[in-house]
């Protein structure tokens, strides 16, 4: 794919447990909702004097999930929830599994946390917002 935007959708729709459409640069307050989001970065990591080198595409992934204020282990399982869509990302780094960027060579997919964030909870209380940075490294 010549558009890096569709082939990370692509290569994240690809994630088993994903049960819901895959949003672009947006997510709803819905409880399941699952969206990718670019994150502003200096893209080149080196280049050398051809202008090719080791670029990063970053993103986020966000996930709505059901939020309890009281005691239950709600907020445990989802935040394991979101943890298992951060363990098949690394699994997919070790077997070497990557997007298709087209005319690049993609070195590495990296999860850059160890847990995921709660980033927010939406006005009734009731649907949390979840979320991790990831990294893909690419030779132009």
């Amino acid at each position: 794919m010549d558009n890096k935007h569709r082939a990370m959708l692509a290569y994240l729709a690809q994630y088993p447990e994903l049960n819901a459409f895959l949003h672009f640069n947006t997510v709803t307050d819905r409880e399941g909702s699952v969206g990718m989001q670019t994150v502003s970065n200096d893209e080149w990591e080196s280049q050398d004097i051809t202008g090719h080198g080791v670029k990063r595409y970053d993103f986020a992934i966000l996930y709505m999930a059901p939020q309890d204020s009281g005691t239950s282990g709600v907020n445990v399982d989802q935040m394991e929830r979101a943890e298992r869509f951060m363990k098949w990302l690394r699994a997919q780094e070790e077997a070497r599994n990557y997007p298709a960027f087209e005319g690049c060579e993609v070195q590495s997919i990296d999860v850059l946390q160890d847990i995921p964030n709660l980033a927010s909870v939406n006005a009734a209380g009731n649907v949390a917002k979840y979320m991790f940075q990831c990294r893909v490294r690419y030779y132009e």
